[in-house]
């Protein structure tokens, strides 16, 4: 059977656009970048996160589909849209790159406790631990100790320095002859004193380096 060339025509009218855009459809599927989880190198984990510490290289292993060399990789505080406040730009490294796997370098220039997303070609690539991660600096070793517990401290060396200081030169004054005299015929109250004081004197030199030490 034969078909007239005009049902041919008008066929050929209305199915071609059809397939246009089937063809497109597919193709811009195909070529979507979809992260699944992202892997920091080397591994900094804190809390069940990524840590990245600000000023320094970071390197990223995207796992996903669809990665291109040529896709634009930025991080985004918001948690829906890429939109918000941004960083500058990562770079996506050629060495050993696949469709599936990418390494993104990245250098975060600011310490802040907010999550960070990953923004592919302006598009937004969901939330969750394994799609973001916390730019924190490193605690200094004053920040082990919180600061009102190290004013008590200093206080506390300070008192036992005094102290240690004073019985240094009231004990090291005492003489033995006149411990003993004072314990013989001196006063009750300063002859019981003079007792108790009189074994430590004996020993000047474990009682020098006793003081000393504290």
């Amino acid at each position: 059977m034969r078909i007239p060339c005009g049902t041919a025509a008008r066929a050929a009218v209305f199915l071609c656009p059809l397939l246009l855009a089937l063809v497109m459809l597919q193709a811009d599927s195909a070529g979507a970048q979809q992260l699944d989880a992202l892997v920091l190198t080397p591994l900094a984990v804190e809390n069940g996160e990524w840590i990245v510490r600000p000023e320094q290289p970071t390197s990223f292993r995207f796992l996903g589909s669809g990665f291109v060399s040529t896709m634009s990789v930025i991080f985004t505080y918001s948690d829906s849209t890429c939109a918000g406040e941004r960083h500058d730009p990562a770079t996506v490294s050629t060495a050993d790159f696949s469709a599936t796997g990418a390494t993104v370098n990245v250098v975060i220039s600011e310490s802040d406790s907010r999550p960070n997303y990953v923004c592919i070609n302006d598009v937004h690539q969901g939330t969750g631990p394994t799609k973001s991660f916390v730019a924190l600096a490193e605690s200094s070793s004053s920040d082990l100790i919180p600061l009102p517990v190290q004013i008590v401290i200093i206080f506390v060396l300070l008192g036992l320095s005094g102290l240690f200081s004073g019985l240094n030169l009231g004990l090291m004054a005492l003489d033995n002859n006149e411990l003993q005299i004072v314990s013989e015929v001196g006063d009750p109250k300063e002859a019981e004193y003079a007792k108790k004081i009189m074994p430590l004197r004996r020993r000047g030199n474990l009682l020098l380096c006793t003081l000393l030490l504290g």
